[in-house]
């Protein structure tokens, strides 16, 4: 639309903008108010001027005066645009008292067996949210509706005991870049070399796949990344065989593990606590600190 039409009709915003002119005096204040520029405001003005074929306002200066016209258009509108404006505002307050949606994206399994109770506690909970469910079998699925707003919530897992081929590499997309960021914020606050930073999980998976795509846990060799605290990194401590079978070189016990965390903390990995049923027990038995994470 060219210029010379853009305000052919009469318009809200020319009225308020002539409305704040008027009563703040001067173009300036009234764009403060509107959050627009002053020449804006004036390019408004004066587009309602022509459409009413009339003068509304003599600039004095940086202050402006109404004309007779001015004043009798001023007091004509003024309720009405207060009026508009205030229901704008009573809109927008009432709005925020209609009972609140959640739509939560999962897959059956987690959905079925794990959301149940934690969804019914939410919705009986004070505010008055209504809870919507859409399930998805494919993990990338739930992200792609929270993507396309279909979703507000998306609830995924991390277990691949089945479909790993297609679920594995979209969750790690999702968390490679995680954990890249974590470390990179911990650096950049200066907080890494304070804190042990442990990816992990509480198995591995086996070496080879099921029938349904799946790995199952698998004790005999798995891996875990440590950054920060002091540890060295840029190095791989011990190896497999070619297939991922068992350890072969430099095996790491899960007592070394936690006594080599004890060091990072300077917590004596021998001390002795007493339970609830008084029976003393280690922190942890045995295992030694893994020196080539801190050389």
């Amino acid at each position: 639309m060219s210029r010379r039409y853009r305000y052919k009709d009469i318009q809200l915003p020319q009225l308020r903008s002539f409305c704040l002119a008027a009563t703040e005096g001067n173009f300036t204040a009234a764009a403060k108010v509107l959050g627009l520029s002053p020449s804006t405001v004036w390019e408004q003005v004066r587009s309602l001027e022509r459409r009413l074929g009339a003068s509304l306002m003599i600039r004095r200066g940086r202050a402006v005066e109404l004309t007779r016209e001015g004043q009798l258009l001023l007091d004509l509108i003024q309720p009405h645009v207060s009026g508009l404006d205030s229901i704008e505002r009573l809109f927008q307050s009432s709005r925020a008292a209609l009972p609140g949606r959640l739509t939560i994206a999962s897959t059956p399994y987690l959905l079925g067996y794990h959301l149940i109770e934690p969804i019914r506690a939410f919705s009986a909970a004070p505010p008055d949210v209504a809870v919507n469910v859409r399930a998805s079998i494919r993990l990338e699925d739930v992200a792609e509706q929270v993507e396309r707003g279909q979703a507000d919530l998306g609830i995924v897992g991390w277990d691949t005991h089945k479909d790993g081929f297609p679920d594995t590499p979209y969750l790690c997309r999702e968390v490679d870049p995680a954990y890249v960021t974590l470390l990179r914020d911990l650096h950049d606050r200066g907080m890494l070399e304070n804190t042990l930073v442990v990816w992990m999980g509480e198995f591995g998976r086996t070496p080879k796949f099921k029938a349904d795509g799946g790995r199952d846990h698998y004790a005999n060799g798995w891996l875990t990344a440590l950054a920060g605290g002091g540890v060295k990194g840029g190095q791989v401590i011990g190896a497999t065989d070619k297939d991922g079978v068992e350890v072969t070189e430099r095996p790491v016990g899960v007592q070394d593990l936690f006594v080599s965390f004890c060091h990072v903390l300077d917590i004596d990995p021998r001390a002795e606590y007493t339970t609830t049923d008084q029976r003393p027990i280690k922190l942890v038995e045995g295992g030694k600190v893994v020196k080539e994470l801190f050389s």
